[in-house]
């Protein structure tokens, strides 16, 4: 999370992870043979590559995180604010400025500083210049008491634009995330080099390994992770087991593999949207202009959805505005699709309404379905289905011409047949007097608490009984 105009400076642990130590009985697994004496030699602290040294570094850098989180005031908050879409359902207040959740407030009415890590490169944030210079020297003195060292040539004053984990943060107005131009022309010359090979010639998995490998961390910087629903193919074509199942080690990476179709369209999608956007919003700020809740249903026959508009005004807001009805027939040609690509259709043709109002943009849209394959084919951006994730990528490819962030809510049917949608696909109309009232605030409220709602809870999180109670 990050605020708009808000300030941030990157500290550099050198070597942070050497100084946790290794437990007695795990060195003789943890070692190395020294190449000209044979002498046999174990790591008393975290190595350098041990592929646990990263998550475990991690761990222990949050516990480090807390001490700060305790002792200063500026990450201590006095009061917490729900800045939800929750809220802007039932009020119409919503702050897109500071982020979206629980935000926790100081004393003096800004949003408590942001402090997180990633194994040793620590990224402080704030609303204000003083507030990250004042986060900033807590956690060097905190550095200090620990005996760490961070590297004066690594470690960035609080600015408005930094680098970050490969990544450059732009906070300067509505946070993004861009991809810095070396990284992007890496990527664009190696999706170029495997679109510019002939399909009937094979290259090895080694090859596609290397390129998909490249174009997964900058998923982060594309609309909503939109990047994934195109890389989709590409990993099919990777692990093909058919192909490879039979192989064993290194046999497997130096095998051939010739690129499908749906694989070279992904990669000019990559390669476009990399010449013409270097970055993406990291925050849920689309919701700055108003939420709009699109309710829809398909059945065997017909289908028909809702549109209702929500603007971030408490002036303006209503909680129950005016709604918008559609209903259709599917055509002959859709009746060997299953129920679930009916689903998603649906979802595709509510968004098609907008192309030519443009009126989503900047805006969080819901749409609600009663059909949970949808809703997580949707959320999760690929499908099995090559029906379904031809869907999907369309979806998405709509949702980033309009602008919007979409979001896509699961109701049981029960709730689609009282809100009217489900008569909608069935060719009923909805009556004002058949309207029920506020039934979308009633979907986003929290679950209130119960005995075996509890229960369930410290079961599942493996908590005493006593961490959930009524209050």
């Amino acid at each position: 999370m990050s605020y708009t105009n808000g300030w941030t400076a990157i500290a550099d642990a050198s070597k942070c992870f050497h100084n946790y130590q290794t437990l007695p009985e795990e060195r003789e697994l943890i070692g190395i043979i020294h190449p000209t004496t044979g002498e046999h030699l174990w790591y008393v602290g975290l190595p350098m590559g041990f592929v646990n040294s990263p998550s475990i570094a991690c761990r222990f850098g949050e516990g480090i995180l807390n001490l700060p989180r305790e002792e200063s005031p500026v990450y201590q908050g006095v009061r917490r604010l729900e800045n939800t879409w929750r809220t802007a359902l039932q009020t119409g207040k919503y702050n897109a400025d500071i982020g979206h959740g629980y935000v926790f407030e100081q004393a003096n009415g800004r949003p408590v500083a942001i402090v997180f890590g990633f194994v040793d490169d620590f990224f402080v944030h704030a609303l204000t210049w003083s507030d990250c210079v004042d986060g900033l020297n807590t956690f060097m003195d905190l550095m200090v008491r620990l005996g760490l060292i961070c590297q004066p040539v690594k470690t960035s004053p609080p600015a408005q634009v930094q680098k970050y984990c490969c990544f450059i943060y732009d906070t300067r107005g509505t946070p993004w995330l861009y991809i810095p131009p070396n990284k992007i022309a890496r990527c664009i010359a190696s999706a170029t080099y495997l679109k510019s090979r002939p399909r009937i010639e094979h290259l090895s998995r080694l090859s596609l390994a290397v390129v998909t490998g490249v174009l997964q961390p900058i998923v982060a910087a594309t609309p909503q992770h939109s990047g994934q629903v195109h890389l989709h193919a590409l990993c099919n074509d990777l692990h093909r087991m058919e192909e490879v199942g039979h192989l064993q080690g290194a046999a497997k990476c130096h095998a051939t593999v010739s690129l499908s179709a749906p694989s070279l369209l992904g990669l000019q999608w990559w390669i476009h949207h990399l010449e013409e956007h270097p970055g993406a919003t990291t925050c849920r700020a689309h919701t700055r202009n108003g939420i709009v809740i699109k309710w829809g249903d398909g059945s065997g026959t017909s289908t028909g959805g809702t549109t209702e508009l929500y603007p971030l005004s408490a002036d303006e807001h209503e909680q129950n505005p005016n709604v918008e009805l559609w209903m259709g027939v599917w055509h002959a040609k859709v009746k060997p699709y299953s129920s679930n690509w009916r689903e998603a259709r649906t979802i595709l043709q509510a968004l098609l309404q907008e192309v030519n109002i443009d009126r989503l943009r900047d805006t969080t849209v819901f749409v609600i379905t009663d059909n949970l394959v949808s809703y997580y084919v949707v959320n999760s951006g690929s499908s099995r289905s090559p029906g379904l994730h031809a869907l999907v990528e369309e979806i998405k490819t709509l949702t980033v011409q309009l602008g919007c962030r979409l979001e896509a809510v699961h109701a049981p049917g029960t709730l689609m047949i009282e809100q009217g949608t489900d008569g909608l696909s069935r060719g009923l109309w909805l009556t004002e007097e058949r309207r029920s009232s506020n039934i979308n605030q009633q979907l986003f409220q929290a679950v209130p608490y119960s005995p075996t709602l509890g229960r369930w809870a410290c079961d599942f999180l493996r908590l005493p009984e006593q961490a959930f109670s009524c209050h």
